[in-house]
């Protein structure tokens, strides 16, 4: 018998990711990016009369920016309040660190939701086999994020150097590699090589996917940099 989730994730790699690791256990995989494309796939499935086994929603959904997990909670608030899903597995989850680890967790208490914290020490947490254990009906809470640990245990999660973490947030902030060279006085080759460093560590870390573009590598900038103490 199959098994189908809908998978809520808004950034590409880590969609991809984690789909392959869901489609490999067997699991048939519905995409949506946002609250409103997560709603409107649902209203198709029901229209297809096709069961939904469980939900997994990154709380972090745009376009929140003042608070990063508004609409991931509320798009299972909207679930539970609508009768076909009340009782649905719900499996949410978040790769931030900087939020109210407790205010989160009673919330999704109230709406009868599992939670995870993604890679919170930086770790991989075995996503797949918590999904599994969520869909039966079990309710899974994750140790806190990597915020409520000591700074010397972030020091040493953090998998890039300074001038690795200089280049990717010159990068984020639209310069080009040349330019970056240019602004810290070094060669655009130089630039270049801390970038692709950069992507091979994460990539052995399994944050980034192997074929990553540096596209990708600067979303997961942009996701992580709190999570390090770079923001």
């Amino acid at each position: 018998m199959s098994k189908l989730v809908l998978l809520v994730e808004d950034i590409p790699y880590q969609r991809r990711s984690l789909s392959d690791e869901l489609k490999e256990s067997g699991w048939d995989v519905i995409h949506a990016n946002d609250e409103r494309d997560a709603l409107y796939r649902l209203q198709v499935l029901h229209k297809e009369g096709k069961k939904l086994n469980i939900a997994a929603i990154d709380l972090g959904l745009p376009p929140a920016k003042d608070d990063p997990l508004k609409y991931g909670l509320q798009l299972i608030e909207k679930l539970r309040s609508q009768k076909s899903y009340e009782d649905l597995p719900i499996l949410a989850y978040t790769a931030l660190v900087s939020f109210d680890y407790a205010a989160v967790v009673r919330r999704l208490l109230n709406f009868r939701s599992s939670f995870i914290c993604l890679r919170p020490m930086g770790e991989d947490v075995q996503f797949v086999e918590i999904l599994e254990f969520v869909s039966k009906g079990y309710l899974f809470l994750s140790p806190a994020p990597a915020s409520y640990l000591p700074s010397a245990v972030l020091a040493h999660a953090d998998p890039l150097d300074d001038k690795q973490w200089e280049t990717l947030a010159q990068l984020s902030a639209g310069i080009t590699q040349n330019e970056a060279g240019k602004k810290t006085g070094v060669s655009g080759d130089t630039i270049k090589t801390r970038v692709k460093d950069a992507k091979t560590i994460l990539v052995g870390r399994k944050e980034l996917p192997e074929d990553a573009r540096t596209e990708e590598l600067i979303a997961w900038y942009r996701e992580n940099r709190v999570r390090y103490g770079r923001d």
